[in-house]
């Protein structure tokens, strides 16, 4: 053969070698999931409003003495709630539902109606507070009573956790494992802000399992982390409806769509972010609150319902991501 024909097949096979590997590559990535939850957490438990030592009320009972003139709560869940589902139905999707057992104690037939629609119920823990500040004896006897909650409920087992405020207690992993948590989604790959995220800016960008003594670090632990998106370079928190709410599409579109080039990752959002949270902007707020519910109502909706739409084939709920990260790392 003469050696311009060689060359040309050598440089055929080769090109040939380099389409087949970024193909590989751009089908791995189009693979790689979103794990979309929800918190159902009303307004009044954002960290600004209770539950920090920070925030506008000392416990809940103040705040709806403040907006509800009593000593409990209207149901301002189940409306948004109602919306979210029918959202998830048209999109052909089971979601996670991450319910404190307090709310479940308010709710308990949200919880079921929830769990009878074929979607995963995730413990919150009890209270929404800053666990990593209160003491493990709180911590661990507020999941243990949340999860029995939860599991009476449901009459099955609840194996997703997910961190009230991103607040994440040293000793989780070992705790977690001990109550029966398969997985955990608590973990933003950030630096520290506002005393939120912990200290987790070297984490894995992906699912892994999780060192038992650190949560942040992969390990050979039972427990499955799946982490949040992170926006690149800056490593500041994404993959939630309140980054995209305050900085926008393009801000949270640069976030996933890096995440997903590193592995699974994972989104989620609250029920009072696509309402108008009336009891709120009537009050006279300060600015950190006035920004934390910028967006909220219909605009918010209609960002996500585009955002889902777009990366319809790509979400997973958490029960799902964890099945498939512990096939591939078995």
């Amino acid at each position: 053969m003469h050696a311009l024909s060689i060359y040309k097949l050598f440089a055929c096979q080769k090109i040939k070698a380099i389409v087949e590997f970024f193909v590989s590559v751009k089908i791995v990535i189009k693979e790689n999931k979103i794990f979309l939850s929800v918190d159902v957490d009303p307004v009044w438990l954002a960290r600004w409003a209770t539950g920090s030592v920070n925030s506008l009320w000392p416990d809940c009972e103040s705040c709806f003495s403040d907006l509800y003139g009593g000593t409990s709560p209207p149901d301002t869940l189940s409306e948004p709630i109602d919306k979210i589902l029918r959202l998830f139905d048209e999109l052909n999707f089971k979601s996670t539902f991450f319910f404190t057992g307090y709310i479940a104690e308010l709710f308990p037939n949200l919880v079921k109606k929830i769990a009878a629609e074929g979607h995963e119920i995730g413990c919150h823990n009890y209270e929404h507070l800053d666990y990593e500040y209160e003491s493990r004896e709180k911590f661990r006897n507020d999941l243990e009573k949340s999860k029995k909650l939860l599991e009476t409920l449901l009459g099955k087992e609840v194996i997703g956790y997910r961190s009230p405020n991103s607040s994440v207690p040293k000793s989780i992993v070992e705790d977690l494992l001990e109550f029966g948590i398969k997985y955990d989604s608590s973990v933003t790959p950030t630096r520290r802000i506002m005393g939120k995220f912990g200290d987790f800016t070297n984490a894995p960008q992906r699912p892994y399992h999780s060192k038992k003594e650190n949560i942040g670090k992969e390990g050979d632990s039972d427990l499955v982390e799946l982490p949040w998106a992170v926006f690149p370079l800056l490593k500041l928190p994404a993959g939630s409806g309140i980054t995209h709410r305050i900085f926008g599409n393009v801000y949270n579109n640069l976030a996933l769509n890096s995440s997903l080039k590193k592995g699974h990752t994972a989104y989620y959002f609250h029920p009072y972010e696509i309402t108008q949270v009336e009891e709120m902007k009537k009050m006279h707020l300060p600015l950190k609150a006035k920004i934390f519910l910028q967006n909220c109502g219909d605009r918010y909706f209609q960002m996500l319902s585009i955002f889902l739409r777009k990366h319809q084939s790509r979400l997973v709920n958490g029960e799902g991501l964890y099945e498939l990260v512990k096939a591939t790392t078995s």
